[in-house]
């Protein structure tokens, strides 16, 4: 689950200089005044379908970090199985948003795009609202088994 997470964070990163670009193109400060407004123009595509490309492949860290975290929330007993199976489905619904936009030409534009990461919300809000609001049930300590007591 960490290393899904860890890897959307460069990626996102690289997303974020081509942000950066566009912004940079838009200004129009001096250095880029030397250059026409046709080839600016260009450039600035160039970076705005670098920038969709990266977080595409930060959306698939995105869902898949989610899957390992629902499966086990799903198999305790220590927090509601709901947010387990909202993760889960959140998991799903970042990875049919990410192959619906590559496979179908004008799914992002759909409500089904759109409704896909809905529960992946839900459950990683839902989870930590959870979490800071109520925290995790503990089994009651049973006082014939103590591991620090010496015998």
């Amino acid at each position: 689950m960490v290393a899904f997470a860890l890897m959307s964070i460069p990626i996102s990163l690289v997303a974020a200089g081509s942000e950066l670009d566009v912004l940079s193109l838009i200004s129009g400060k001096p250095p880029l005044q030397a250059v026409s407004l046709e080839s600016r123009h260009a450039m600035l595509l160039r970076s705005l379908s670098s920038y969709d490309n990266d977080m595409f492949v930060s959306q698939l860290f995105w869902g898949l970090w989610l899957l390992p975290l629902g499966l086990p929330i799903v198999k305790s007993r220590a927090v509601p199985k709901v947010f387990g199976v909202l993760l889960l489905l959140g998991g799903v619904g970042y990875l049919i948003q990410d192959f619906g936009g590559v496979l179908f030409s004008g799914f992002g534009q759909t409500p089904l795009s759109q409704l896909v990461t809905l529960p992946a919300a839900a459950g990683e809000i839902g989870l930590g609202f959870w979490l800071l609001l109520r925290g995790v049930r503990q089994a009651p300590f049973d006082s014939d088994y103590a591991p620090m007591r010496n015998h």
